[in-house]
């Protein structure tokens, strides 16, 4: 009886996990592991826009420079040098009539990382077209200075090839920090 136990709990398990992997579209995925970011976890009603009404924030289904095109998101991301100059790039934007628009923090970043994905490690059936590298975040990386020693940059991106947070380095004896895009996020509002 144990055993018939376990092989329905088995069996319901990677039901469950197929289902949601259904919700989950990547190049590179790991289909034994279970989604993070399904698309049911997201509307997706809004032109160029996803709510994540869990946690109250609205993105950009694309990086600053694409553009939605009803579908998916065309051309290519805007790449930013410097921290400042992408913190910066927020400050006016405005989208569908919406302002208020910045950079989210690397813990909001981080959360839309698709754990099973990797290169992007996003979900790209809720973020389509998405730039394979680095997004500056609002986090300030002076913490990571004091404790490592190191001369860090200013800001901390987070790296969706792989779908980790690092620090952004400047140069001195160390490898300088790529250009980055940008994925612009605000307070979801309640109608």
């Amino acid at each position: 009886m144990k055993a018939i136990s376990q092989l329905v709990c088995g069996v319901l398990f990677v039901g469950l996990a197929s289902a949601q992997a259904a919700e989950v579209q990547c190049d590179h995925q790991n289909m034994a592991m279970v989604p993070s970011t399904a698309a049911s976890n997201f509307d997706l009603s809004r032109s160029g826009l996803v709510a994540d009404p869990a946690k109250g924030l609205l993105w950009m289904r694309c990086s600053l420079g694409q553009n939605w095109d009803g579908t998916t998101c065309v051309g290519d991301a805007t790449l930013f040098a410097q921290w400042q100059s992408a913190l910066q790039s927020a400050e006016t934007y405005e989208y569908q009539g919406l302002t208020g628009w910045r950079l989210p923090n690397a813990k909001e970043l981080l959360s839309l990382v698709e754990h099973s994905c990797w290169s992007p490690a996003l979900n790209e059936m809720v973020f389509p077209s998405a730039y394979n590298g680095d997004y500056w975040s609002s986090s300030y990386a002076g913490h990571y200075r004091e404790s490592a020693g190191q001369n860090a940059g200013d800001g901390v991106v987070v790296d969706f090839v792989r779908g980790l947070e690092k620090v952004a380095y400047r140069t001195s004896g160390l490898e300088q920090q790529a250009p980055s895009a940008v994925r612009l996020m605000r307070e979801l509002l309640k109608n």
